[in-house]
């Protein structure tokens, strides 16, 4: 059996988890918003924003932090790329 590269093994599992996350804000905002609809949704006269949009907010900024680490450079990255095109200029 192969020897699994712990650094990719890290990546994957962080992508894992934030795909799973994204599924369940999906699903429990649609349900959050069905809710609102069939509580005060279908009323025409709203004040403010629907209280949905503020979970949708609060926990977006939570999902958007998650995919930057999974999905973004890491600093080792960033510093790699920065070291290659300073040896390129020289």
């Amino acid at each position: 059996m192969e020897e699994r590269d712990e650094q990719l093994w890290k990546v994957a599992k962080q992508r894992a988890n934030f795909q799973r996350d994204l599924v369940s804000y999906c699903v429990v905002n649609g349900i959050l918003w069905v809710i609102w609809w069939f509580t005060e949704g279908h009323i025409r006269e709203h004040h403010g924003l629907p209280w949905p949009a503020w979970v949708m907010l609060g926990w977006g900024i939570g999902l958007v932090l998650r995919f930057v680490k999974a999905y973004g450079s890491s600093r080792d990255d960033i510093a790699e790329k920065e070291y290659q095109r300073l040896k390129d200029k020289k």
